[in-house]
This record gives C-alpha cells, structure tokens and sequence, in this order.
C-alpha cells in the first residue's frame, strides 16, 4: 500500500443486521451512537418489523459466542462449502481451519454456528429524502431454517424481500425461540436498477477481497462480539441500551 495505491480492503456495507430472537426483530451495533448511560459510544439498535430489502450477493462465514474463551466467533466469507476452507478466530486468535463439515464440531469450535451473510439494498427515509445502501444480514440459529426453506420456494434476486411483522415460535426441549417469516414482494423499476448499481459496488469489493483472501483472511468489519441468548440453530442441506427505530414507510419498494 503506498499513498497513491490504497489496497485497504473496506466492505461497503454500512450495517450488519443479527436476528435477535428474544426481542423478534434485528438488530444491528451502531459504534458512533453515544449510549445514554455510560456515556461511550456504541448500542445495539433494534430494527423494527416489517423489513424490506433487495438481495445483491450471499455468502457463508461462521460465526457464534465461545463460553471458553468469552469472545464471538468470526472467519473469512466464502461461496463454496466444499471447496474452500473457512479460517474462524476469536480474539485469543486461530481456533480452526478447513473446510466447514471438517472444522464443525471441534472442541475449538463449541458455540459456532453456520451463518449465511446476505448482502442486499435497504432504504431509508420518506418520499424524496429516502436514501439507499448496501446491509449485510447475519442470517444463523433460530432465522437460518426459515430462510433456508424461503430460498428453496423463491428466486431471491428477482424481485424485493420482507421480513412481515409477525413471527414463528418454536421450542427445542425448554428453550422457546422465535423465527422470521420471510414473503417476496414486487418492487419498483427504479429500485432494481438502484440494487444493480450497488451490487457493481459490492463487486467490486468482493473480487478484491477473494483475490486476497489468502492474506485478508478476517471480514473487514468485525462488529462488537456480545453474547446472547441460546438459539436453535437448524441443519443446513449439505447489558446495553437498545434504541429502536423504524426504518420502512408506506412507499411502494
């Protein structure tokens, strides 16, 4: 990297959303909000119900809480489980490298779960002032069956996505858990062309990032690592604050 020739490697997405099944909405960490009562920046922001987005790209990485060594999981992105190899870290540092049905599992690896990372175009705003940007959605535990079930019945990069406002309960011996229920929706000309010009964006980044993925081995952007509640996390095929905000209005998407 030199002053004219920057190889940072910065993901465009300006959110990452996690579902929070207690509290049956998504939630994403906002490291510059002051919290009100420390007085520091950082609190968890609560995205209320429903929730709409376009689909630009999807991605598999690990992630999950280790009890053993109090930390999140995180590893590199990847497209293909079986031909390329995840490397997951805490921040005690290398835990596991391989490919996923070889590393999954280990005693290293108690708490991880599979997560599919969905890039896709949110909208914020009313009327004219609406904006557009690229998120990322965690998609693991209790959300990951009913969006892998979504996936198999919907083409999801045509058209637009909600998350309606009401959930599914499920139990798993005493844990009660709540999941998301995913609906395609139409959307606009306008939008899709919107979600083509960002997916270039996105990319873009992508193409750097796997043609270092060799070296940049760790996503760009770790959020804060916190520990929650215990989740179901379904086979695949193969204290702070919280704010709460509503993202969505009336306008067609």
């Amino acid at each position: 990297m030199s002053r004219s020739n920057n190889t940072e490697l910065i993901n465009p997405a300006k959110r990452f959303l996690e579902w929070k099944s207690d509290k049956k909405c998504f939630q994403y960490y906002d490291k510059e909000k002051i919290n009100p009562d420390t007085k520091e920046q950082g609190v968890n922001v609560e995205v209320k119900l429903p929730l709409k987005f376009l689909v630009l790209d999807t991605l598999s990485t690990i992630k999950g809480y280790s009890d053993s060594d109090q930390s999140g999981f995180w590893s590199n992105e990847i497209r293909d489980l079986k031909i390329e190899p995840f490397v997951v870290k805490t921040k005690k540092g290398e835990c596991a490298k391989g490919l996923y049905d070889h590393i999954m599992g280990g005693r290293d690896m108690t708490g991880a779960k599979y997560c599919q990372s969905v890039y896709v175009m949110m909208k914020e705003g009313f009327a004219k002032n609406q904006i557009t940007f690229i998120a990322n959605i965690q998609i693991m535990g209790s959300a990951l069956g009913q969006w892998i079930e979504f996936r198999k019945k919907n083409k999801i990069f045509e058209g637009a996505i909600e998350v309606l406002k009401e959930t599914v309960e499920g139990t798993k011996g005493k844990t009660v858990y709540n999941m998301p229920i995913f609906k395609k929706i139409p959307t606009t000309p306008e939008s899709d062309e919107q979600a083509k010009k960002l997916d270039i964006e996105l990319q873009e980044y992508l193409t750097k990032y796997f043609k270092q993925r060799n070296t940049v081995v760790e996503t760009e952007v770790i959020e804060k690592a916190t520990k929650t509640e215990p989740e179901f996390t379904p086979l695949i095929d193969t204290p702070v604050n919280d704010e709460t905000i509503n993202e969505n209005d009336d306008l067609p998407f």
